[in-house]
């Protein structure tokens, strides 16, 4: 992955209000341009289409080799982590897909890379590593191996050791990680490996 030097954070209200009314802004010295195709996608939505990661920030930023101007990146929080959002090619420019509006939508940067040069049909899962999350309740330990984002990008499957599944909304699951990590052992039934 592309390792950037930060200059600036600002809240995504504060840049997409300009986009589309201002070509570009000043910030300290820097001339910084809203007028790239990912500015059309991410007013259309910051939202990832396949897991449902909303983009909240923008960071200033440049890759560390680039001899460019520095540039906006969108990004969205999973587990406390940012994520880089994109914008990807419903069909790949690999199978024929154009630079069209209407061939873009916005993906996260994992979720970008499990689809690679796929055409995106709506009906992907991603899956993510969260280094063994374990449940426990009653005497039944589940160890959470990975996650599975249905097609319709509201519910998590949760799969455990034992095969018996269960389900949460996006919104649950991201509410439960936070208090695994701000509480850590104080939760009794919920460990972090």
């Amino acid at each position: 992955m592309k390792h950037y030097k930060n200059f600036a954070r600002f809240n995504v209200v504060s840049i997409m209000k300009m986009v589309g009314i201002k070509s570009s802004f000043i910030h300290d010295k820097f001339e910084v341009f809203l007028t790239g195709s990912k500015f059309k996608v991410f007013q259309r939505s910051l939202i990832c289409h396949v897991c449902g990661l909303k983009g909240d920030h923008f960071k200033l930023q440049k890759g560390l080799k680039e001899d460019v101007s520095p540039y906006l990146n969108l990004y969205g929080v999973l587990n406390g982590e940012d994520v880089m959002m994109t914008q990807d090619h419903i069909i790949p420019k690999s199978k024929g897909g154009t630079d069209r509006f209407d061939n873009l939508i916005t993906m996260c940067f994992i979720c970008n890379q499990n689809k690679s040069n796929r055409v995106y049909d709506g009906k992907m899962q991603t899956s993510f590593d969260l280094n063994k999350v374990r449940m426990q309740f009653g005497d039944e330990n589940y160890v959470v191996a990975n996650l599975e984002f249905c097609p319709d990008k509201r519910k998590v499957i949760v799969a455990s050791f034992d095969t018996s599944n269960c389900a949460l909304t996006t919104e649950q699951f991201l509410e439960f990680a936070v208090k695994v990590k701000e509480h850590g052992e104080k939760l009794n039934k919920v460990m972090l490996d």
